[in-house]
């Protein structure tokens, strides 16, 4: 790799130092030199001046070659000044304020005027004017004389006309140059040994290179003005790091082209890396403003005027008009375009040239259409000016982190890419059908689509991720393009946008048959989720379309009452109740109107599965294409201290139906004894010590223990000491047991007469050695408090610790954590209703560090006192059963897609062998948003439904 570079996109054609560099310059219209200043100038030393009085004139520059503006679309970047702009004419007067010419012949003759500024409105006083042109397009232009050739421009004129006379040059034009349209400055290189490139890259080569000064980049209040395209990265390996940034695209004296403005990452080259964080992008005004209107109704024929309430347009605009497929004709040309004169801010005219718009001059005939023939047909403004972000090439990698975009057009993400915690504002459009964009954790707020439109197009859900959608008004968030089998929608929100589809396939249904009320033209549908003006999609489902209406054709509903609504062609018919649609009825099958303002629109012609994931919003839903939809709303459900190997089954609440039965804990024990089968249910590697008058019955019946839990179930190990005599049996692996190991078991005591400060063991753990790693017993301590008692010889000697007093005929729970590896150690209790407290832990030391588990003693040796206790469910896991952040179990986790009731049953069963349940009352039902559940632990008291 190299180090940074910069590079201009295009080509200067003079830099005028001297009267002859690129050609020639001369005072407008006359063939006389102008001033070389250098008082006044941008870039170099030199600048073209003419002192302009009360006639018309400035300079102009003659192209030696000639340049081709239109097969390859190029920008015209001119650098102008003018210092005394209050004695200019007024805006769009004739001869008008200040005006910039292209063309291929003189300032008379096959060129074309723009109107840069008038004395109402110069905002650059005293300083330079970055003047952006790009020939090709029709709406800026305001004169054209003669023909002039887009091919073989060679002519450059900047003209103002002054209300009175001048004391010195006050007309100034510096460097003139051209790039292609949607280019700008273009950075590579940078490496692990070169600093990486950044944004100052692009100001040090542009602003801060006095010889350049090419004018795509301009430093204000700390911010980037881009007139342009920034292209990072080329065919060479780049990398790019920089944060904080904000960068504004100004519309103000661009008279250019959709795709002008923009940030590019070109990732073509293997080891590219880009990445951007907390860095503001903000595009300008110049959108793509839609204004629907009613034909009939909104077409004034009389003024020629078209009636649009509020509107967004500004006179000057170019707006192209079309018709969306109707027949109407109202004296415009379908597809074509026109210039704006506003006239109040609810009506506007329509003119075939821009001078015409501003003079008021002749606009288009208009004929609204006869009574119940009205149509809905829009004008929308171009060009959309605001910039775009185009991630583009094949192996190198982009990520955007914290990031606003504010006013984009056009987001394409046809390569590696990822845009994280960001958020985007007013956004257009957004393309992820290509491989590479991935959309975690954004919030997109009021996209500027319209009824029907998509904000993102992808073809994969996957590819967005906890991102949060909020409603502009109109269109739908996400479109679908291809047909997929099922796919994890995870964390996803929308507000804003319609919420009223009847179920998990999308939008309201109703039959044709018996919900059409023919003496009225309405739908009959009991609590419908419409409101007057509501767009909505009708489909035939595949059947036999309704007369009145056509399959896949837009209306717009009013409410009429909560169980009935009408149809209408257009928004104002609908929220004026006129041009009610006539329909009959029909079929008897399903059809279907869906919301042109659904949240996802699956266009892919096929069937789409949304498993909705961790808490998202079941989104509403378009079909089209004839297209199926199935939202699954995925629930996860944790059930808190549940015992390894239990399970969760979760049934519906209507007819108690199994939706799930799940392990709630994957058993991962490596030993455990549960005394169920005739003698033990491991193989014991030892014998059974049992002193004369001691007892060891490992088939003892649980019915007979007073306080045994039924998930004992049937038998358990019963034990009865005698003062010094043995009652146990041992265990030895085969091999090592490393940490981290979780040994536990459960302790029922029924009678003791033991003395004061004496006790008997039930439980120990020892290495092959043997070293007595830890002990644990029933206890009478020196206050004469029966305790459970714990040795934890965590630094090779012996550590005694105590439980709160316990009980007789009480189950406890207890457990030892023993980690060499982690050098961790820990010993638990937990009581009858499994509420578990650490009550002491530390660090393993010295000889006892490398202790590792071989051996394990149930039953007591050399007994203290007389004791009859009862053991059971004796494991060793090498999972924690208690989570030590926050004092739950490894709980049931279980994600599963569900939709079609909001009511269920759940049932837990500690047990795998008795089918025992108890009914989970916590409370809750599952919505259709997902429902996130903590539920306490439940015992299975009951047999399973």
């Amino acid at each position: 790799m190299t180090a940074v570079s910069v590079s201009f996109d295009g080509t200067r054609l003079s830099d005028a130092e001297t009267e002859s560099s690129g050609g020639v310059w001369d005072d407008w219209s006359a063939a006389t030199s102008p001033t070389q200043e250098t008082d006044v100038v941008i870039q170099n030393t030199y600048c073209m001046s003419n002192k302009v009085s009360s006639t018309q004139g400035g300079v102009e520059f003659e192209d030696d070659a000639g340049v081709d503006y239109s097969t390859t679309p190029r920008v015209v970047i001119a650098k102008i000044n003018v210092t005394t702009y209050g004695i200019m004419g007024g805006q769009h007067d004739s001869p008008a304020g200040l005006k910039y010419q292209i063309g291929s012949g003189t300032h008379a003759t096959n060129v074309i005027d723009y109107h840069v500024a008038g004395n109402d409105y110069y905002p650059v006083t005293g300083g330079w004017l970055i003047l952006c042109i790009d020939p090709n397009v029709l709406a800026w232009r305001d004169v054209v004389t003669g023909t002039p050739s887009l091919t073989g421009i060679d002519y450059y004129g900047l003209a103002a006309d002054m209300t009175a006379s001048a004391k010195t040059d006050n007309v100034m034009h510096d460097a003139l140059d051209w790039i292609p349209s949607g280019g700008g400055l273009t950075l590579s290189g940078g490496s692990d040994t070169d600093p990486d490139g950044t944004f100052q890259d692009f100001i040090d080569y542009d602003e801060g290179n006095y010889l350049n000064r090419y004018g795509i980049v301009f430093t204000a209040a700390q911010a980037l003005l881009v007139r342009g395209t920034l292209t990072i990265g080329d065919a060479s390996e780049t990398d790019f790091t920089d944060e904080n940034r904000v960068l504004f695209f100004p519309k103000d004296y661009m008279l250019v082209d959709e795709g002008f403005f923009g940030l590019k990452c070109d990732l073509q080259a293997s080891g590219t890396a880009i990445t951007i964080n907390s860095t503001v992008m903000q595009g300008n005004h110049q959108d793509d403003f839609v204004a629907f209107f009613d034909t009939e109704y909104e077409v004034d024929g009389t003024n020629e005027e078209l009636d649009l309430t509020a509107h967004d347009f500004v006179t000057g605009d170019y707006v192209q008009y079309r018709k969306q497929g109707g027949s109407e004709a109202i004296g415009l040309t379908d597809n074509s375009y026109y210039w704006v004169e506003v006239i109040t801010a609810n009506s506007i005219c329509l003119h075939t040239s821009r001078a015409n718009a501003f003079a008021a001059a002749t606009p288009v005939g208009l004929t609204a259409s006869t009574t119940g023939n009205g149509e809905e047909h829009l004008i929308q403004r171009y060009p959309d000016l605001r910039p775009d972000l185009t991630i583009s090439g094949a192996t190198g990698y982009a990520v955007f982190d914290g990031c606003t975009f504010i006013r984009f057009r056009n987001i394409k993400t046809t390569s590696t890419c990822t845009i994280k915690d960001s958020k985007m504002v007013y956004p257009d459009y957004l393309d992820l059908t290509t491989s590479g964009g991935f959309l975690l954790r954004n919030l997109f707020q009021f996209p500027a689509t319209v009824r029907g439109e998509s904000f993102i197009v992808c073809d994969d859900l996957g590819d967005i991720d906890s991102c949060a959608f909020v409603s502009g008004g109109e269109g739908h968030a996400i479109e679908i393009d291809t047909a997929t089998a099922g796919v994890a929608f995870y964390a996803t929100t929308f507000d804003l946008y319609f919420d009223g589809d009847e179920d998990n396939t999308g939008g309201i249904s109703f039959n044709p048959s018996t919900d059409i009320d023919d003496t009225n033209d309405e739908i009959d549908y009991t609590s419908h989720p419409l409101n007057t003006g509501d767009p909505i999609y009708y489909s035939d489902e595949g059947g036999t379309p309704v007369s009145g209406l056509t399959d896949g054709s837009l209306y717009y509903a009013r409410y009429v009452t909560a169980s009935s609504f009408s149809l209408h062609p257009t928004l104002y018919a609908a929220t004026n109740g006129v041009n009610k649609i006539a329909i009959s009825t029909g079929s008897n099958e399903t059809h279907k109107f869906y919301s042109a303002n659904a949240a996802i629109h699956n266009s892919s012609g096929g069937h789409v599965t949304i498993n909705v994931q961790d808490a998202g919003d079941s989104p509403s839903v378009r079909n089209s294409n004839g297209s199926t939809t199935t939202v699954n709303n995925t629930v996860t459900l944790s059930v808190t201290n549940v015992r390894g190997g239990s399970q969760v089954s979760i049934r519906k609440a209507s007819d108690n139906s199994e939706i799930m039965n799940k392990e709630a804990v994957p058993t991962s024990r490596f030993w455990s004894e549960k005394f169920e089968d005739t003698g033990y249910d491991e193989t014991w590697s030892g014998s059974e010590v049992v002193g004369g008058s001691s007892t060891f019955d490992e088939d003892y019946a649980v019915s007979s223990v007073t306080g045994a839990p039924s998930d004992w179930e049937d038998e358990c190990l019963q034990v009865v000491t005698a003062s010094t005599e043995n009652a146990y049996i041992e265990n030895t692996f085969g091999s090592d047991k490393g940490g981290p190991n979780y040994f536990r078991c459960e302790v029922i005591v029924d009678s003791e007469s033991l003395g004061t400060s004496t006790g008997v063991t039930f439980a120990r753990g020892a290495t092959s050695t043997p070293n007595t790693m830890w002990e644990l017993s029933i206890y009478q301590n020196a206050s004469d408090d029966l305790v459970i008692r714990a040795n934890i010889r965590h630094d090779g000697s012996d550590n005694f610790y105590e439980s709160d007093p316990i009980s007789l005929d009480t189950r406890y729970i207890v457990e030892v954590y023993w980690d060499e590896i982690a050098d961790e150690w820990a010993w638990r209790i937990g009581d009858e209703d499994w509420t578990i407290t650490t009550l002491d832990s530390g660090s393993l030391t010295s000889t006892a560090a490398t202790w590792v588990l071989r051996t394990v003693r149930m039953g007591t040796t050399a007994a203290g006192g007389v004791v009859t206790y009862y053991l059971d469910c004796f494991e060793i896991d090498d999972t924690d059963w208690v989570k030590s952040s926050d004092g739950l179990t490894s709980v049931s986790k279980t994600d599963y897609n569900y939709t079609g009731e909001t009511a269920v049953y759940v049932y837990v069963r500690r047990s795998s062998r008795t089918p025992k349940y108890k009914t989970w009352t916590g409370g809750g039902n599952i919505v259709s948003t997902g429902l996130s559940v903590q539920a306490a632990q439940v015992r299975d008291d009951v047999a399973a439904p």
